[in-house]
């Protein structure tokens, strides 16, 4: 397999111009979101060719990457470029997870830490709604952090809410939206991650 990967990295690199494909490091690693996502024949011409069957891959399965993501083909979708046995392939973004997506998806909105960690993730809290809201904040107190809320347009708003209960606090993300969608909802997850963990990214 590492041979591969090393022949398939060797001729993706001589083929089609690597301008247009963000790249993140190579190899990389994606995890399956689904299992048996579909793989789409990869051209040197960087388009998206007919399926050519499934990845052997069950929902938390990693497979290596090159290292890119490419946008080229759908506008709005990025695929990302990996193997299939000695096939160069795409799998389309959605059905598999760069390692910090995939490990978000596993974070929920509501949840605890230890009352030591609260100074820390209430903090982050603020800075994570100034950052990425576009609404501005109407409320703040010890307890609560609360945006103006999207009347329309793609506009999200905030609303996080801190419990103290004994040795721990519990924090509530909620995204307040009329566009996102599914969207809110990863937003929300993004932004309790950063509590938690402190990445972004």
């Amino acid at each position: 397999m590492k041979v591969a990967l090393l022949l398939a990295m060797l001729l993706f690199a001589g083929c089609s111009p690597l301008a247009k494909i963000t790249r993140f490091g190579s190899p990389t690693y994606v995890y399956a979101t689904r299992s048996h996502p579909a793989a789409y024949q990869y051209s040197p011409g960087g388009e998206i060719g007919d399926s050519i069957g499934y990845l052997e891959l069950m929902i938390g399965d990693s497979i290596p990457t090159f290292g890119a993501r490419d946008q080229r083909s759908q506008v709005g979708t990025y695929h990302y470029i990996a193997l299939k046995g000695s096939d160069t392939v795409y799998v389309a973004e959605g059905q598999v997870y760069d390692e910090y997506d995939y490990l978000v998806s596993k974070q929920s909105p509501k949840f605890r830490l230890p009352k030591s960690q609260d100074p820390t993730a209430w903090g982050r809290a603020t800075q994570w709604v100034i950052e990425r809201s576009n609404m501005k904040i109407q409320t703040t107190s010890e307890n609560l952090i609360q945006t103006f809320n999207p009347e329309k347009g793609w506009h999200i708003g905030f609303t996080i809410t801190r419990i103290p209960m004994g040795d721990e606090v519990e924090y509530d993300v909620k995204v307040v939206s009329n566009n996102y969608g599914d969207a809110s909802y990863r937003s929300q997850q993004r932004c309790a991650f950063y509590m938690v963990t402190g990445r972004k990214h």
